[in-house]
């Protein structure tokens, strides 16, 4: 039998958001790892699998590359749709969650280039509105990327 503790469970959420082909993939290396602790290295195969093997599994030099197709699939598509700007959007919120006045800022794109490319890619699930301090609601709108794992990918491949 395999387990996971409660903390690896919430971290598999948090970086994949549910999407099914990142959770296969850090599930498949999951077990491949546990597998190979417990038949090679002759460790016990009664322990929960933890936060700490989830953090390896994504730390590992290969991950980004075993899951190149949903991520370049993901970039591919924001680059050659309209509106333009998709990537470069998505560059700017690899930082970090940012309002649109806050990347029309940081990018050379106009208010109305920021506001259509960031519909295009909310509609396509891979960015959300997130909710700031409540002071003011048009101010609060900040936008960051729907699956953690994407930004990770970003911010260190683009």
């Amino acid at each position: 039998p395999l387990d996971y503790t409660q903390d690896a469970l919430d971290e598999i959420i948090h970086l994949t958001n549910g999407q099914p082909y990142l959770l296969q993939l850090i599930g498949q290396n999951l077990v491949s790892g546990f597998n190979h602790q417990v038949f090679e290295e002759d460790m016990a195969s009664d322990r929960p699998l933890t936060l700490e093997d989830v953090n390896a599994v994504i730390s590992s030099d290969t991950f980004f590359q075993d899951g190149g197709a949903y991520f370049s699939g993901v970039w591919s598509q924001a680059q050659h749709s309209e509106p333009s700007g998709q990537t470069t959007l998505l560059q700017a919120l690899a930082n970090g969650a940012k309002t649109p006045a806050e990347l029309t800022a940081a990018t050379n794109l106009s208010r109305p280039e920021v506001t259509a490319a960031l519909k295009t890619l909310e509609n396509h699930d891979v960015v959300v509105k997130v909710e700031g301090d409540g002071q003011s609601p048009v101010t609060d709108q900040r936008y960051t990327f729907t699956v953690e794992l994407m930004r990770r990918w970003v911010a260190q491949t683009r």
